[in-house]
């Protein structure tokens, strides 16, 4: 039974991959090993919407100085895009954004403070809008800004930033495919589609309605672990689930209500080696 739920969920995991693989049907594939060991190839489509900068590797400009690393700082005090800090763009949603650096850590709000941290939380997630010519990013519902240091934080004033092509950027684990071919492209507007809906299903009761972000839809109450998705992608999707159901498993609520077998054991052991 844990098999057989678990392929279910590494199906949808896998399926999820390849729809965000395809968000952006102008930029060319990245490759990199799916641990986010790998680096990304350069892109020289222009990033015009917001939606061009799903999964390309950039440098970040605010308001007109390149965005550079001072530890777990980031500073706009760049002169030029050589000493600017690299930023892989992973998808987190629509318009929603990880900026992932090159030594693996995440841009993170934290209150006000903006800096690089090695586990993804809410403030990982940005929101990048368009207007006026200018980007804009919000996370933890403030706009990113900075300081008369030019030190990044959350303002009151949404910061303006401009974002360029870079390379060799580090990115962002994903569960492999098992697909090397391009993916399909939408042929246009009022066109048909390829796709499927799952309309009834108990096999992936965890929440499955949501990214990550809040409880919604069927829960298991301990039951089953993992998610389909998550924002922070399949790091946290399939992470270790001995907080839930104890060392090596002994307080799984299935051991103990469904198979009736309190000494049953199972590794807990997520992403990358479950």
């Amino acid at each position: 039974m844990k098999r057989i739920i678990r392929d279910f969920g590494l199906a949808w995991l896998a399926a999820a991959a390849v729809v965000l693989a395809g968000c952006n049907s102008a930029a060319p594939a990245t490759r990199g090993a799916a641990s986010g060991g790998g680096t990304s190839v350069d892109n020289p489509a222009p990033i015009i919407t917001r939606y061009d900068l799903a999964k390309r590797c950039v440098v970040l400009k605010l308001d007109g100085h390149y965005v550079t690393r001072s530890g777990s700082s980031f500073l706009a005090n760049g002169s030029d895009a050589k000493s600017a800090q690299r930023f892989y763009m992973q998808p987190s949603g629509l318009g929603r954004y990880l900026f992932y650096t090159d030594d693996k850590l995440l841009m993170t709000a934290s209150g006000t403070a903006v800096s690089a941290v090695a586990t993804p939380a809410d403030g990982s997630d940005w929101t990048v809008d368009l207007s006026g010519g200018n980007y804009t990013a919000t996370s933890l519902s403030k706009p990113l800004s900075a300081d008369s240091n030019g030190t990044l934080l959350l303002g009151n004033l949404a910061a303006p930033l401009a974002f360029e092509s870079a390379s060799d950027c580090t990115v962002y684990p994903e569960m492999p495919t098992g697909i090397d071919a391009p993916t399909f492209k939408s042929q246009g507007a009022k066109q048909p589609v390829i796709g499927f809906a799952e309309v009834h299903s108990h096999m992936g009761m965890s929440s499955e309605m949501s990214d990550g972000s809040g409880n919604v839809g069927p829960s298991s109450g301990g039951v089953l672990y993992g998610q389909p998705i998550n924002r922070f992608g399949v790091v946290e999707a399939l992470k270790n689930c001995e907080s839930i159901h104890g060392p090596q498993g002994t307080l799984s609520a299935e051991n103990i209500i469904l198979d009736q077998n309190p000494t049953e054991t199972h590794d807990t052991v997520g992403w990358p080696t479950f």
